[in-house]
């Protein structure tokens, strides 16, 4: 009798379009939904709690347009996590990179999930940028302002992240970069040797005062006279 009622609900559900899920396979942050005619689609996990997934679960026409809406939003988002494993990234970025592959229609839906999920910051990011640019590529407060309105950063996040980074703290990223500048051309004559270090330190957005001193300095810490500097 329960074979019969099983084949008369598979006939029935077959004449409505309905299928069940039969099977709900977690993977990676993902479940793979299985129903009962062998297709199958994929969304993330809070996705599949959300939208109270289980076995057994009759789905009919309008359920297999919500979820391949789903499906392409939780492939979209994997997308973004996947970007943001390499490193801290803006908003902008995300959007971006979310656009290139394809997926620019749900790019502001995506970006509002991740920043609501603490995934995305651009203050956040905007201080962990200047950081570490500060600690092993040191820029000008200009350049760091300019490579942060590149990436998209809106400016009050910009000004926040800048606020630290005074006269003093901006001379002594141009001494770092003078220092290892001029070690570096330590084998060059001296005229050709400043001249490299100054220009090192233009492309690092420091003005020519901020260089020059920088420049000096790193004279200075090598026991080397600048015969440029005018005399007392």
């Amino acid at each position: 009798m329960s074979d019969e009622r099983s084949e008369h609900r598979e006939a029935s559900d077959r004449a409505e379009g309905v299928r069940r899920i039969v099977a709900l396979t977690e993977r990676r942050r993902a479940v793979e939904i299985a129903l009962d005619d062998e297709s199958r689609f994929v969304v993330d996990v809070e996705t599949a709690v959300r939208l109270g997934l289980r076995v057994g679960r009759a789905l009919g026409p309008n359920d297999f347009a919500a979820l391949a809406e789903e499906e392409r939003r939780s492939a979209a988002y994997r997308r973004a996590l996947f970007f943001l494993a390499y490193r801290s990234r803006s908003a902008a970025e995300v959007r971006a990179a979310l656009a290139r592959s394809g997926y620019g229609d749900v790019a502001d839906a995506i970006v509002a999930r991740l920043q609501a999920e603490g995934y995305l910051d651009d203050r956040r990011f905007a201080r962990e940028w200047v950081l570490g640019r500060l600690a092993g590529r040191p820029r000008s407060r200009a350049a760091l302002r300019a490579e942060l309105r590149r990436l998209g950063v809106p400016e009050d996040a910009v000004r926040e992240a800048l606020e630290d980074v005074d006269d003093d703290a901006e001379l002594a990223a141009a001494i770092r970069v003078a220092r290892a500048a001029w070690e570096k051309s330590r084998k060059d004559p001296p005229l050709r040797r400043r001249q490299r270090v100054m220009a090192k330190l233009y492309r690092h957005g420091f003005s020519p005062d901020v260089a020059a001193l920088a420049l000096r300095q790193a004279m200075a810490d090598a026991g080397e006279e600048d015969e440029a500097a005018p005399e007392d």
